[in-house]
């Protein structure tokens, strides 16, 4: 078991000994905290304790018109010693 886990098991059993006040503030949580980490212990078991990704499952795609592409590399080749923000420049009233 990973050890943020571990360290979570040993405040919820100190909260069933101590009570959750002291718990609290033994273990610098807050008793929210405390009543959640029970209730993953309740849903999964001490499995339940190990902290997951919260990055979204679904990230979005960036999507460029074939046409703005073209456009960028035309910028790039032509002129190679130019930024990002002067290519932005000269794309917008282009792309508009």
């Amino acid at each position: 078991m990973a050890d943020i886990a571990t360290m979570r098991m040993k405040a919820l059993h100190f909260w069933d000994k101590h009570g959750i006040s002291a718990a609290s503030e033994a273990f610098g949580v807050s008793c929210r905290t405390l009543y959640w980490w029970r209730q993953l212990l309740n849903k999964g078991g001490p499995e339940g304790l190990i902290p997951h990704s919260k990055a979204a499952l679904v990230r979005r795609k960036k999507h460029w018109h074939p046409d703005v592409l073209k456009e960028i590399r035309r910028l790039r080749t032509e002129l190679p010693n130019l930024g990002k923000e002067q290519i932005f420049v000269r794309l917008k009233p282009w792309c508009a």
